[in-house]
């Protein structure tokens, strides 16, 4: 297992939504929240890493069930086919609903080779993917707080919608690519190996230590 390259793959979800939650009104007045209840589209991003960094991403406007996710897989292990032996390939899985049914592509014929490894419930501080979104949406954060105006105003040739999209994917596949670095998947892949000794022992451990 030391010698295979373990992928460890997962999703997260987020949108343009940057309005405070919080506010302040003159003394004696009251404070009105103008915000609007539609928080806009989400976009998903689904990720693969390794100690190399990015294996494989996507960015998509639809929810993520089962089907799109085993066809996600089946991608991410045909390029990772095109730069190493899949019989050398580890990926790991949590439980998500949409990873419900993951087995199924690594019992066809093509896959076969690899090996699948599913975490247990509620262990999100083994799967190393976890951290890198953290960084990753704080660093999206401060991109959108940065460039609140441009994202606030839509080009004359452009939709609300369309300019959104435009935004949203630019974090997806931009963003990820500048922050997201070998270094820092690296680090966060090692930090899980502080809770393997309580993991194997099957001791409680504290979700978000």
């Amino acid at each position: 297992m030391a010698d295979k390259k373990i992928v460890y793959l997962d999703e997260t979800n987020f949108n343009l939504w940057i309005s405070r939650s919080q506010g302040w009104s003159v003394q004696g007045t009251r404070a009105v929240d103008l915000n609007t209840y539609s928080k806009g589209s989400n976009i998903h991003v689904i990720a693969c890493i390794s100690r190399d960094g990015i294996e494989f991403s996507e960015g998509r406007f639809r929810s993520s069930k089962w089907e799109a996710a085993n066809d996600f897989i089946r991608r991410m292990l045909s390029c990772l086919a095109g730069r190493e032996a899949l019989d050398n390939v580890v990926v790991m899985v949590d439980n998500a609903p949409c990873h419900s049914r993951a087995e199924e592509v690594f019992d066809e014929e093509e896959f076969a080779s690899v090996e699948c490894l599913r975490l247990g419930p509620y262990s999100p501080m083994l799967n190393g993917v976890e951290d890198v979104f953290s960084v990753f949406k704080a660093a999206v954060k401060r991109y959108m707080a940065a460039n609140r105006r441009n994202i606030l105003e839509v080009p004359e040739s452009s939709t609300i919608a369309a300019h959104r999209l435009t935004v949203l994917l630019h974090a997806a596949n931009t963003i990820s690519r500048e922050v997201v670095t070998s270094e820092l998947c690296r680090k966060c892949i090692y930090h899980t190996f502080e809770f393997l000794a309580d993991a194997i022992l099957l001791k409680d451990m504290a979700v978000g230590n």
